[in-house]
């Protein structure tokens, strides 16, 4: 049996690796529990005992990755380089749980000093920022003796093929999608950590220390990317804004909130870009909108901006009726959220 592991969710995908004699499609990101159930169903079809050949496997899976993560690897360091507060405030919240020590940056000039000042195990690194962009500092990062073998995760809201070419180009090694969902960052980060050996036990000195404490990999397995953004969701998607999180509604309060307080200057910001015709700042701005609806379960509106920051960014225009729509929609959105936080204190 042969199975084709891919990042993307074209649906002509599954059909051409069926008609290239591929036996199943696996999209990334990759889990431990959906490579298990693919696994367990195509070994099966073929020897006819799939459960008991992976018996080993599902006691591995059934273990949490957060306690792995906790136990094995207790030296990580992270660098988690991210401008926009409601982003790093998610990610630092999910890593709190590892234990690992997460350094902060907000631009890529802060990485670059940090890097040269300091020993991390990975980075997590965003892509789009102000001063000096992700892209930027990973090419001067890769210039110093402490990153020329450290391990760079791309993480952004953009899913674009040209994206991801653009974050590996750059030196990048892997490709972390926001909104983060909790499970793909842990199992992610285990990943990459079980693949060094010298991660088990200490940080490697030339080893850059990623958002998640992770400790980078030889190869690129392990590729992340999020929950794909599908256009047909009601207003607000709880199941899908809780599941980002684990399940955990006190940290979804707080992301909620600290999002509802960003949310309008963004929105001002698209709207000032649309009136002289900026259409390069209403993108950014798109971009930064895209990834906070979705990472509160707006995955409709999120969707809206994704469009449109797609069409910006391939030399389309847009309206300042366009804004309008999506500022009262916005405006919904957060009418929905007011009663969820008011009902889940």
């Amino acid at each position: 049996a042969a199975l084709l592991v891919t990042a993307s969710g074209d649906p002509a995908m599954r059909e051409d690796a069926c008609h290239a004699g591929f036996t199943d499609v696996l999209l990334k990101p990759l889990s431990a529990d959906l490579l298990k159930d693919c696994l367990t169903r195509n070994l099966d079809a073929v020897t006819g005992r799939g459960d008991s050949a992976l018996a080993g496997f599902v006691s591995l899976a059934e273990e949490d990755s957060c306690e792995r993560l906790r136990r094995d690897f207790p030296q990580t360091r992270i660098l988690l380089v991210d401008d926009e507060p409601t982003n790093r405030e998610v990610t630092l919240m999910l890593l709190e749980d590892t234990g690992w020590p997460v350094a902060i940056a907000t631009n890529g000039r802060e990485a670059v000093d940090l890097i040269v000042a300091n020993d991390y195990t990975l980075i997590l690194m965003d892509v789009q920022m102000p001063v000096m962009d992700g892209l930027e500092a990973t090419k001067l990062i890769r210039l110093l003796p402490k990153g020329r073998d450290v391990r760079i995760l791309a993480m952004t809201a953009n899913v674009f093929q040209e994206d991801r070419d653009a974050c590996l180009n750059a030196g990048m090694d892997d490709f972390l999608a926001k909104p983060v969902n909790a499970s793909v960052l842990y199992d992610t980060l285990l990943a990459w950590l079980r693949r060094d050996p010298a991660a088990a036990n200490s940080a490697p000195a030339n080893v850059v220390i990623a958002g998640d404490g992770s400790i980078a990999a030889p190869d690129k397995q392990g590729s992340v990317q999020n929950t794909r953004i599908e256009p047909e969701y009601a207003v607000f998607d709880e199941a899908t804004m809780l599941n980002q999180f684990g399940g955990n509604r006190n940290l979804a309060r707080k992301i909620i909130n600290s999002a509802m307080g960003n949310i309008p200057g963004y929105l001002a910001n698209f709207e000032q870009a649309i009136a002289p015709g900026d259409w390069k700042e209403a993108a950014a701005a798109a971009h930064k909108l895209k990834a906070l609806t979705a990472q509160i379960g707006g995955i409709d509106l999120s969707h809206r901006f994704k469009a449109l920051e797609l069409q910006l960014r391939n030399g389309g225009v847009t309206e300042p009726a366009t804004a309008v729509a999506l500022r009262r929609d916005y405006l919904l959105l957060a009418d929905t959220l007011q009663r969820w936080l008011s009902e889940n204190r």
